[in-house]
């Protein structure tokens, strides 16, 4: 792989490579039963036009339009929740707690509004996984009891920045129902609006990145709007942003 590809030309041809390694992770996470027990075995599918050549993770009947207040999941298929906004990711994060919110505590907490999910394996640990998740925007509607969008305090806004980012935790599975539990591991960790990045390659040092904060250009200070991601084909995540202007007004309230 490393012989055959290089970072840039992988880049180059993101949208191909984003698919593939994306249906894998799909297929992975599925298991080698996925064809037997999927509705229609190899003739069935997402959609009428589905067929043998449809990869099996991906063979089964689509759910219905409904208008029901709950998550519906294919016939043959379960659901189940793995980690919460606000759940402890990092050693000494308090449990969540609606009517005391800060900063503080929602830098060590799972994030709000899950927009993107990789498992990465642990190599030679059977069922360990990490689990990397963008958080891609907040809505202090439903975050704040009695919130005034006319009048935000600043703990509301900076609780808000620390709910963006992405949450790297640990989890553990087991071979009876494939199910994820949180561990607090030695990985776990949290990328908010507030952490420092270190700016490498070409860009770093140039006038055009400098800032009042970092007269250098090596320093970046937090992610924000981190809308979907990916696995590349040498095992980093990728994390986009979006949507800079909507960052501002819905996070820092100007």
């Amino acid at each position: 792989m490393r012989r055959t590809f290089d970072r840039r030309s992988v880049l180059k041809g993101f949208g191909a490579a984003a698919v593939t390694v994306g249906g894998a992770s799909v297929l992975a996470a599925r298991g080698p039963d996925a064809q037997a027990s999927a509705p229609g075995g190899a003739s069935g599918g997402a959609s009428a036009g589905a067929s043998s050549s449809t990869p099996p993770g991906l063979r089964f009947e689509a759910v219905a339009p409904n208008t029901e207040d709950a998550l519906k999941v294919p016939q043959g298929y379960t659901s189940d929740v793995v980690i919460r906004w606000g759940d402890p990711v990092v050693p000494g994060a308090p449990n969540w707690d609606l009517n005391h919110q800060s900063p503080e505590s929602a830098a060590g907490q799972f994030g709000f509004n899950c927009d993107f999910a990789e498992l990465l394996p642990f190599e030679g640990q059977r069922n360990r996984f990490l689990l990397v998740s963008n958080h891609e925007y907040t809505t202090p509607q439903q975050m704040f009891p009695g919130y005034d969008p006319e009048n935000p305090t600043e703990q509301q806004v900076r609780t808000e920045w620390e709910s963006h980012g992405l949450s790297i935790v640990e989890v553990q599975g087991n071979d009876r129902d494939g199910r994820l539990r949180p561990v607090m591991g030695k990985y776990n960790r949290r990328i908010t609006a507030t952490t420092e990045f270190a700016l490498v390659g070409p860009a770093a040092g140039s006038d055009l990145v400098k800032t009042s904060s970092d007269p250098s250009g090596t320093k970046v200070r937090g992610t924000l709007i981190n809308c979907s991601g990916s696995l590349t084909p040498w095992g980093t995540i990728l994390s986009g942003e979006e949507n800079g202007l909507i960052a501002f007004e819905g996070v820092g309230g100007s």
